[in-house]
């Protein structure tokens, strides 16, 4: 499986951000949901998912609170998990379709949290980043 993993851990939270590539494909699932269990907050890019097939991916991680931005089932794609343990309210603040979701997470610590799945196409990145600030971030 082909991903983009990165790690950090924030005071007594740890937090994952991966490119799962499209979550059509059972062996994903069952080696994302080996891996989720040691991390507070999980950041997916590239989720491939569609509303209607958000009930299946929260079954299998019942102790978070899923937040998506979704596009189609072939393209595009973001999604946030926020263990519930954590003892933070999470607020969105806004959102691109299939591109960028951002949260707020009030609790000891107030922090933003923002996950990105830029445009391949050239000219659609250059785009999306000149008007990053614009975003409702």
């Amino acid at each position: 499986m082909p991903f983009f993993l990165l790690c950090f851990p924030m005071g007594n939270w740890s937090a994952l951000t991966l490119n799962v590539n499209g979550m059509h494909d059972g062996h994903k699932w069952a080696e994302l949901w080996q891996i989720i269990p040691r991390y507070e907050i999980l950041c997916f890019q590239e989720m491939h998912l569609i509303t209607s097939q958000e009930f299946a991916f929260k079954l299998h991680a019942l102790h978070y609170d899923w937040f998506f931005s979704h596009r189609t089932s072939n393209s595009s794609g973001v999604c946030v998990g926020v263990k519930r343990n954590m003892g933070v309210k999470t607020l969105v603040k806004g959102s691109v379709p299939g591109r960028l979701l951002a949260l707020q997470l009030q609790g000891d610590i107030n922090f933003d949290l923002v996950t990105v799945y830029a445009p391949n196409n050239s000219m659609e990145r250059s785009e999306f980043f000149s008007n990053f600030d614009n975003l409702p971030i």
